[in-house]
């Protein structure tokens, strides 16, 4: 025997169900909103981290350019920059003697050679590079080497590796005689491209 439900009890249990499912359909999408807001906001806080450190990165860099720019700006006006100078070297060395009628002068180069730091040096996409120059020229007194080296670090930097003054033996002729003579090595130093480095 089937029992059935009052008419009118059904139609209350029927909107009672409704509203049950309403309420536990509306409390499934606030936990769905809710998670997803919180997703919102670490990704928006990931984002706000990403680009403060972008910030201080940029921030970091233009400290730097500030300062480091203008040293590179005069280590490149200076010929230290880039591929190594021989030619320019060359044609300084004979200038200078010739300004200052110096005694004949001979020099020669090594190959260049990547220079190996003690210390490391952040030098970007740079690496130090050093051309070996032997020097032998007659001198009519001391001060005309410290003077031609002076006149020559016009043109490049380059560092004196060891030098030596000796006195030419002979009969003293005329005052434009050499009576010193002078061998030296020095070290040209440039600044070149290194493929392998990052800028």
């Amino acid at each position: 025997m089937r029992r059935t439900e009052p008419p009118s009890v059904r139609r209350p249990l029927l909107i009672c169900a409704a509203a049950l499912l309403a309420a536990v359909s509306a409390v499934a999408l606030s936990h769905y909103f809710v998670g997803q807001a919180r997703d919102d906001l670490r990704h928006a806080a990931q984002a706000r981290q990403l680009a403060a450190g972008g910030l201080a990165a940029l921030e970091t860099s233009r400290r730097e350019t500030s300062i480091y720019q203008p040293r590179f700006m005069q280590l490149e006006h200076a010929g230290m920059v880039g591929d190594e100078r021989r030619l320019a070297w060359t044609e300084a060395i004979r200038a200078i003697q010739a300004a200052r009628k110096l005694p004949p002068l001979s020099f020669g180069f090594a190959p260049q050679q990547g220079v190996a730091m003690d210390v490391p040096m952040a030098l970007g996409g740079y690496q130090l590079r050093a051309s070996r120059m032997q020097l032998s020229m007659g001198l009519l007194h001391e001060m005309d080497l410290f003077n031609f080296l002076d006149a020559l670090r016009e043109h490049g930097l380059f560092t004196v590796q060891d030098c030596s003054i000796t006195r030419k033996e002979g009969p003293a002729g005329s005052i434009r005689t050499a009576r010193l003579a002078a061998d030296c090595t020095l070290v040209w130093v440039t600044l070149a491209d290194n493929p392998g480095g990052a800028r």
